[in-house]
């Protein structure tokens, strides 16, 4: 009996046994056709085309007899590429499609609506075509970023791309903006030349709104809507600098360990034609938070109070003790402008210019109401 029962419990013991191999055998499988899906994604991210599409169609699609209507999206004609990032892969939502190449992580968007592109462990994305932006014509470049860690006490390399039209060579920079990491502020190079230095210092757990706007004449930088600087700067348009490689943006391959500090990117556009001023204001006003960015300009940096008075363009005055404090210090705090020791000057110090002579500090110009 004792001799039944040890051959039942054996049989019993072999059967577990055998369902659990098969079991295991099964899920190994799984996980290996697993792995050859996702291989498939990643080689899909590759390229997009429209192959990949379920559903093609020349003409707007109409559901329940016209309640819903959906067209193309409304984008103006100089506008190049558009990317949101509220979809799963970099789709160039201009309708002109210039799709991206590579992978991104989600991000939370600025104001909570859609998504953004989350950088991390030198992620970047590329657009193999030179036919985005053209450094010898006007153009218009716009984003909003967002630097999530303390990316200075981080070892690497110095200056990091946010966004760079080049060759693999550092000094070939059709096309760079930069975060100088030691500074704090975002660099411009043109044809391999640094066109510019922002004032505006960039400060970890906040975003900016950031408009690179080149002319024949000169190249401009908005910061949350605010003219940072402009600067003059000259290109033969008969030259054959024009640049033959990739457009990347996040970071560049060959940086990918050295600037591989996490940050956010979103809502990337590049326009063929010089932007006006009023667009980039409207487009960026709600990070001032109700302050129309038109009420501030930056006068000077560390400079003198008559120079502070210069400084301030047709329209605009040194601002008022009022005027800072309803507004001024809020912006300037935003672009990172003030710190615990900076003197900042008021309209009232103009009436005792003697009292200040050795004094230097930071002009802001608030427009005058009419």
């Amino acid at each position: 009996m004792n001799f039944l029962i040890f051959l039942k419990q054996t049989f019993l013991l072999s059967l577990i046994i055998s369902q659990t191999f098969s079991m295991k055998l099964k899920l190994q499988s799984n996980l290996e056709n697993t792995n050859s899906i996702n291989e498939i994604n990643q080689s899909q991210l590759k390229s997009f085309s429209l192959d990949e599409c379920n559903i093609l169609t020349q003409g707007p699609i109409c559901i329940n007899n016209g309640d819903k209507i959906i067209l193309p999206s409304n984008s103006p004609k100089n506008l190049k590429a558009y990317y949101s990032f509220d979809q799963s892969r970099g789709i160039d939502e201009s309708g002109n499609g210039n799709n991206l190449i590579g992978e991104y992580l989600s991000g939370p968007a600025f104001g909570g609506l859609g998504q953004s592109a989350l950088f991390k462990n030198g992620d970047f994305l590329e657009f193999n075509n030179d036919n985005l932006i053209d450094v010898n014509n006007d153009f218009t470049l716009t984003f909003w970023m967002f630097l999530i860690d303390d990316y200075n006490s981080l070892s690497g390399e110095r200056f990091c791309p946010f966004v760079q039209n080049g060759n693999v060579n550092l000094k070939e920079k059709k096309l760079g903006v930069y975060l100088d990491r030691q500074e704090k502020n975002i660099k411009i190079y043109i044809n391999d030349k640094e066109v510019l230095t922002s004032n505006s210092k960039f400060h970890t757990q906040k975003w900016f709104y950031l408009a690179i706007i080149k002319t024949k004449e000169n190249i401009s930088l908005f910061v949350n809507g605010i003219l940072d600087k402009t600067e003059i700067i000259s290109i033969n348009n008969n030259n054959n600098n024009n640049n033959k490689n990739s457009l990347f943006i996040g970071n560049i391959p060959w940086l990918k360990e050295q600037c591989n500090f996490p940050h956010l990117m979103d809502e990337i556009k590049i326009y063929s034609s010089a932007l006006e001023k009023d667009y980039i204001q409207a487009e960026s006003s709600n990070i001032l938070g109700g302050i129309e960015p038109n009420y501030l300009q930056i006068g000077c940096i560390d400079c003198t109070i008559d120079d502070a008075e210069k400084s301030c363009n047709e329209g605009y005055k040194l601002c008022t003790s009022l005027e800072l404090h309803a507004g001024g210090y809020q912006i300037a705090r935003g672009l990172g402008l003030i710190q615990w020791d900076t003197h900042i000057w008021a309209h009232s110090a103009l009436d005792n210019k003697d009292d200040y002579k050795d004094l230097k500090g930071l002009g802001l110009c608030c427009v005058e109401l009419k």
